[in-house]
C-alpha cells in the first residue's frame, strides 16, 4: 500500500484532542475547532502533519521506520528527532531534512511488512559554479569603424542547478552575473564626434560584443559676400556630455569682419553646420 504525500494535504475529518475521537467537520463551531487537528485515516491509524513531521498513530504492531530515495537507497536515521521513531505506536516521520549536502523531502508512505513502514523522499542537491565571459565595447563611425580603443571587460557570473539525484535531470537552472549593470556603458567624449546615445543601458542579461555609434561633429562654416569657402571650424566638444557640442569661438580671418555681432556660438544642433557670412571692407 502506498500514499502519495499530494494525499496527506486534503483531510478529510478532525481529530478531538479532548475526546480522543474522529468527528466530522460539520458539526465543529469555529471555536471548538481550535482544540481539533486535522488528520486522516491510514493503515487503519490516524495520522496528522506538522510543520516538520508526519505523526502516524497506529496499532502497537509498528515498530519500526524506515527512510529511503525513490531509488530504494536506504537513508538511515537522519534527523535528531528520530531517535526514537516510534514511540507507543507513534511514528514521527521528517519531511524535510538534508544529510550529505542533499535535500529530501517527504514522498510517500508505504508498507513494507505488518511491523515496518517504509518513508520514501525525493532527493535534490544544489550545486553552484562560477563561470566567466567577456564583453567588449565598440567605438564606432555609422559603417562601423573604430574611432578608439574597445573596451573588455571580464564578467563573472554564478551559476546555480538544482539537480533530481536518482534521474540527474536539472530541476532549476540561473545564470546571474555578479554585477549586475556589467553591461551599461557610458559613452566617452570623442573629439570632432557626437555619440548617438548617452550610454548603453544593459537589457539583455548575456551580451558579449555591444557598439556606441558616433556621427561627426557639426562645424561653422565661413563664407564671403558671394558665398565662396573662407573656413570652417568644427564644434567643441561638451566634456561633460558626448551628445553635445560646447560654446565655440567663430574663427577671426584676417581682412574679413563677421556680419553678426556675436563672439560665440551654442549649437542647438551638433551635427548641423551653421553658416557664417564674412565681408570686406565693412563695419
Amino acid at each position: 500500500m502506498f500514499v502519495d504525500a499530494a494525499d496527506l494535504s486534503s483531510p478529510r475529518k478532525l481529530y478531538s484532542k479532548d475526546e480522543q475521537k474522529l468527528v466530522s467537520e460539520d458539526i465543529v463551531t469555529s471555536e471548538q475547532r481550535k482544540t481539533y487537528e486535522r488528520i486522516e485515516l491510514l493503515f487503519g491509524g490516524l495520522y496528522r502533519r506538522t510543520g516538520q513531521t508526519l505523526q502516524f498513530t497506529g496499532d502497537d504492531t509498528i515498530s519500526e521506520l524506515k527512510l529511503q530515495d525513490m531509488a530504494g537507497n536506504h537513508l538511515g536515521k537522519t534527523a535528531s528527532d528520530l531517535a526514537s521513531p516510534v514511540t507507543d505506536g507513534v511514528v514521527y516521520v521528517p519531511l524535510k531534512f538534508t544529510k550529505a549536502q542533499v535535500d529530501y523531502e517527504f514522498f510517500g508512505l508505504k508498507s513494507e511488512r505488518e511491523s515496518a513502514l517504509v518513508a520514501e523522499y525525493s532527493a535534490t542537491k544544489h550545486e553552484q559554479t562560477t563561470t566567466k565571459t567577456y564583453l567588449t565595447t565598440k567605438f564606432v563611425d555609422p559603417k562601423g569603424r573604430a574611432l578608439r580603443r574597445a573596451r573588455r571587460q571580464k564578467v563573472l557570473w554564478n551559476i546555480c542547478r538544482k539537480i533530481d539525484i536518482i534521474s540527474g535531470k536539472i530541476l532549476e537552472y540561473s545564470k546571474i552575473p555578479e554585477k549586475l549593470s556589467y553591461a551599461t556603458e557610458k559613452s566617452p567624449v570623442i573629439p570632432g564626434y557626437i555619440a548617438e546615445t548617452p550610454g548603453i543601458v544593459q537589457t539583455e542579461l548575456e551580451v558579449k560584443e555591444q557598439n556606441i555609434t558616433y556621427q561627426q561633429i557639426g562645424q561653422i562654416v565661413a563664407i564671403n559676400q558671394s558665398g565662396d569657402l573662407l573656413k570652417k571650424i568644427p564644434y567643441r566638444n561638451d566634456q561633460q556630455d558626448a551628445t553635445k557640442a560646447a560654446e565655440t569661438l567663430l574663427p577671426k580671418i584676417k581682412g574679413y569682419h563677421r556680419t553678426v555681432e556675436n563672439e560665440t556660438i551654442v549649437p542647438h544642433d551638433p551635427l548641423r553646420d551653421i553658416t557664417i557670412k564674412y565681408c570686406k571692407n565693412c563695419s
